[in-house]
């Protein structure tokens, strides 16, 4: 990428960045040659940093920015890879800083001078572009937004060996997910000032409070690689500048869709492997085979199969279903779509009056008299009708439901009741999901959650209220499939026979 700077109206190019006999700051210039007689300088800006003996050569490092709303200007974190220290992480600020947050540590002192000088010439995977008065002395926080994160590594730690931009983005790229679940979103060409307003999740105060570490890691080995990309694509050009949480939910559940397919995928494979098996000649036995990959195939089974496989390598599964079921328990009862009180699928519920029905009008029930004349209470209600008519609660106990009563229209014609909406449909499914979810939670009951969770804001998302629930959701799904990037273990592919 490069450093642009604006000057009388005129973009010019930074191609070189060179310290002054002082070395108290950086000339840009717009020639590759650096300061000559005849090329006069863009601007300056300013280094608080000391000048070392220390011979290190700008050529052999590569930089990085990143997007952190609330990187703490005093906090740097070495970079480690396995064994290997690669780099050094902080925030832009501190190369501004008189403080000396770097002056403390002379090997922090020399990242962050090799790392000026690179910013300064434009050196980084990220575009730069301000304004400028031409001679002016500026801080490098000016030429960069503030809430720009550094991230310095050595190249031959890395591995990095043709010293391209795209090899480069390349190895960035293989190790985002460990980024994005900190918070750090790459700068690119959009750089840091669309990325949407966010709250920190916490783990970058608790990497603070436990280690100076902090440890890249790349997707796991045997995450597919078409999954791969798209999850990339999402972290670096869609996420960081998507704002409504619903939209990010479902960007998301794309990765899990992208894994469902390869499952899908797997199943048929394993499928046509047995059914060329002896075994299998007889025509019983390979119904049965039919009928077990039916089974297989439906989108909650391989939900299932894919959360099970995956529920050991992190308790980010766990942290998600527990999410999962505040957002239903706001978004199910408080729907206006259906009635407070929810009945299982397949009982009596209001229909909706649609143009051209006829609606029965309720009367009251006639009074009851014996034979005097003389009222008469009504029997008290059966137990199965007060069970009929409580809400449904996980565990409760559903009476049969009756059918409800035929409509008729004025000359006594049956009229069909209309349709139930889909949404209506999908949140009753909801409803007898959480009935059916033990209180013993287990991976199943994730997979189970996520699934009606997702069904539930196909059909209603614009309509939720409770967008701080929403919004924890989504965070929590990220960081979900961050952590699956990462450890991620290929499900078995199994079918009964």
């Amino acid at each position: 990428m490069s450093l642009t700077v604006v000057i009388d109206g005129v973009e010019c190019r930074v191609r070189a960045a060179q310290l002054d006999a002082t070395g108290e700051q950086f000339g840009l210039y717009s020639a590759a040659e650096g300061a000559r007689s005849d090329q006069e300088v863009l601007c300056f800006v300013r280094n608080p940093l000391q000048i070392t003996a220390e011979d290190n050569n700008p050529a052999e490092f590569r930089v990085a920015l990143f997007t952190h709303k609330d990187w703490p200007e005093s906090q740097v974190f070495s970079l480690k890879e396995g064994k290997s220290s690669i780099g050094l992480i902080f925030s832009l600020q501190a190369l501004a800083s008189e403080t000396g947050t770097f002056r403390a540590n002379r090997m922090w002192n020399d990242y962050g001078l090799l790392a000026l000088a690179k910013l300064c010439a434009g050196d980084s995977c990220s575009p730069g572009f301000q304004q400028c008065v031409r001679g002016e002395n500026y801080a490098i926080t000016e030429l960069y937004s503030d809430d720009t994160v550094v991230a310095i590594f050595r190249a031959c730690d890395c591995g990095l060996e043709s010293g391209t931009q795209d090899e480069f983005l390349a190895y960035l790229y293989d190790r985002i997910p460990g980024f994005v679940r900190l918070g750090l979103f790459l700068q690119a060409q959009e750089g840091s000032g669309r990325v949407r307003p966010y709250k920190s999740n916490g783990l970058l105060k608790q990497l603070a409070q436990t280690q100076s570490n902090l440890r890249v890691r790349r997707f796991a080995s045997e995450f597919p690689s078409n999954s791969k990309k798209f999850l990339v694509d999402l972290m670096v050009e869609t996420d960081p500048y998507e704002g409504h949480p619903a939209f990010r939910f479902f960007l998301y559940y794309q990765v899990i869709e992208s894994l469902l397919q390869d499952m899908f995928e797997e199943y048929y494979r394993e499928f046509v492997r047995l059914a060329g098996d002896p075994r299998f000649n007889r025509a019983t036995a390979m119904k049965d085979l039919v009928a077990h990959l039916n089974d297989a195939l439906s989108e909650k089974a391989r939900l299932n199969v894919l959360v099970h496989a995956n529920s050991s390598s992190g308790a980010e599964f766990g942290i998600l279903r527990d999410h999962c079921r505040r957002v239903l328990d706001i978004l199910v009862p408080t729907s206006p779509l259906i009635p407070a009180t929810v009945q299982p699928v397949g009982a009596a519920v209001p229909q909706p009056v649609t143009p051209g029905s006829v609606q029965a009008t309720p009367t009251a029930p006639p009074a009851l008299e014996d034979s005097a004349g003389a009222p008469v209470a009504p029997a008290p209600a059966q137990p199965a009708e007060l069970v009929a008519a409580q809400p449904v609660t996980p565990g409760s106990v559903q009476a049969t439901p009756t059918a409800p009563p035929a409509l008729e229209d004025s000359a006594g014609a049956p009229v069909a009741p209309a349709p139930a909406q889909p949404a209506e449909l999908a949140i009753r499914q909801v409803v007898t999901v959480q009935a059916a979810i033990s209180a013993s939670p287990g991976p199943e009951d994730a997979a189970a959650l996520l699934y009606s969770v997702r069904n539930v804001l196909f059909h209603s998302f614009s309509r939720v209220s409770s967008r701080e629930d929403l919004d924890e959701l989504v965070e929590q799904f990220s960081l979900t499939i961050c952590d699956l990037a990462l450890n991620y273990t290929k499900p078995a592919v199994k079918l009964s026979g």
